[in-house]
């Protein structure tokens, strides 16, 4: 959830995961759009260049605003997806979110899920 510019997710993704990256279309959406394309169009190169992606996962994007008020907007809400895993890095910096992220994530939650959160409190954390 809150996929910044990708990176994390980019990881999973070439260690075999299927990822599903997330953002809002006021946060890093279209930039995280365009880096998962020029990733992925570096990848293609490659490949045709004889080196593969060994784990062969895949990857996407899509938005998500955390929120009941945001959730039909979503793609997401359309899907009867049922995620791994739920990684949630670095996305307690705004307070005022909280309510809403802790929504969603009762929303994406089911018995088998695992979710995995980091947050590191630094002098550019804004808590």
């Amino acid at each position: 959830l809150g996929s910044g510019l990708g990176h994390l997710a980019w990881g999973l993704y070439k260690l075999g995961a299927h990822v599903t990256c997330t953002d809002t279309p006021d946060g890093d959406l279209s930039a995280l759009t365009a880096r998962v394309q020029s990733w992925l169009a570096e990848e293609k190169s490659a490949d045709t260049a004889g080196i593969e992606n060994e784990g062969r996962g895949s990857i996407r994007v899509q938005e998500l605003t955390w929120g009941q008020q945001h959730w039909t907007a979503s793609p997401i809400s359309k899907e009867n997806a049922e995620y791994d895993v739920l990684i949630l890095a670095e996305v307690f910096s705004l307070p005022e979110l909280h309510e809403e992220l802790v929504w969603t994530v009762q929303k994406l939650c089911h018995a088998n899920i695992e979710i995995w959160s980091i947050f590191l409190n630094r002098s550019f954390s804004f808590m």
